[in-house]
């Protein structure tokens, strides 16, 4: 193992005598040699070589001092070497990784950040299960208190130059117009897996009120990713049609049906790991006599709609949220293609240990 060494030499009180005497003061000296010299009259024990050498110079005095054996290496403590990685490949796990670093991933110096809701912690704890496989590195968590922003993290510069050989690159993705690297665009498994980790980032899956119908919508403001999104989509034969500047939509009913399936995108699930449908919906306002409920009552609305013929239908796992009023459930004529959607999509099941 290399050491990094740095010659230091020993402040002795007959330099402090001779810079305390001199005709410039330590503020004015300091100007002149560009570093703080109140630093070594009061404070440093030792002086490297090269400001020593500017000192013997406008003092004019040429000391010997006693050299001093420093690593500097050992400040760092833990983090003075970094951890090695494990020998990474091209696969389907890697191909997934960068989907999501596309999404919500970001590189900057020797540090991986990926973005979350903290609240979805089932998903985070994929992701580092996921991350760990490949680097055998385990990500660090940070959680803003005042929001519901989650980050998981990590500094290493092999991990870093892994994935700048694989693809990605440094800094803000939109100016860098990042794309999806060539490795993946060749391999139909390796597009599948990585269409999961942009769908689970920045995608989404909604339950349309006007059209009664599941939908899946990609949203990315940069062009050229949207463009090989696009590609993609086409290379495993579904065909997304553009909803506005920034976003692709799947309308057609069994492409959804089948993405899920094929893709088996974390989204449908709201990151439980759990089976559930519709995903994320709320009721509609007639079943209100006074229109829509205020926030006290709504939060205590149950947990299920009666449709027509009987059938319970459940809203969402856990807590009604208010915000999700806007979503509704259809009457009438699109009761029965709802109920078809949901005997359709119950079949499926999603288990995170076993998810690759």
């Amino acid at each position: 193992m290399k050491i990094y060494t740095i010659k230091r030499y020993k402040i002795t009180n007959k330099l402090r005598e001779i810079i305390r005497k001199h005709q410039y003061s330590m503020r004015k000296m300091s100007q002149v040699l560009g570093f703080e010299i109140k630093n070594i009259y009061f404070k440093n024990v030792s002086i490297n070589e090269e400001h020593l050498q500017k000192l013997n110079s406008l003092l004019n005095v040429n000391l010997n001092l006693k050299e001093i054996k420093f690593d500097f290496t050992k400040n760092l403590g833990i983090n003075a070497f970094t951890q090695p990685i494990k020998k990474v490949k091209e696969n389907g796990d890697l191909a997934e990784l960068i989907g999501i670093l596309l999404g919500d991933g970001n590189i900057w110096h020797n540090c991986i950040t990926i973005a979350f809701d903290k609240r979805n912690k089932k998903y985070m704890n994929y992701v580092k299960k996921l991350f760990d496989d490949i680097f055998g590195i385990k990500l660090k968590t940070k959680a803003i208190k005042e929001t519901n922003q989650g980050y998981l993290y990590c500094y290493n510069q092999f991990v870093t130059q892994k994935l700048l050989d694989f693809g990605l690159k440094r800094g803000d993705k939109i100016k860098n117009n990042l794309e999806i690297p060539e490795w993946i665009k060749r391999n139909k498994s390796y597009c599948k897996r990585c269409m999961r980790g942009l769908i689970d980032t920045d995608g989404c899956i909604y339950l349309s009120k006007r059209d009664k119908q599941l939908y899946i919508e990609f949203t990315n403001f940069n062009e050229q990713l949207l463009k090989d999104f696009k590609n993609l989509t086409i290379f495993l034969g579904y065909n997304f049609a553009k909803a506005n500047k920034n976003n692709w939509c799947l309308y057609r009913k069994f492409e959804v049906v089948r993405f899920i399936k094929d893709i088996k995108p974390l989204r449908i699930n709201g990151g439980h790991g759990e089976a559930w449908y519709p995903y994320r919906f709320g009721t509609c306002r007639r079943r209100f006599k006074s229109g829509w409920p205020h926030f006290k009552s709504y939060r205590k609305m149950k947990k299920f709609v009666v449709l027509p013929d009987g059938e319970k239908v459940k809203l969402y796992k856990g807590k009604i949220r208010f915000k999700d009023r806007a979503k509704v459930i259809p009457g009438g004529d699109g009761v029965k293609k709802l109920r078809e959607d949901i005997k359709r999509l119950r079949l499926i099941k999603i288990d995170y240990s076993k998810l690759k």
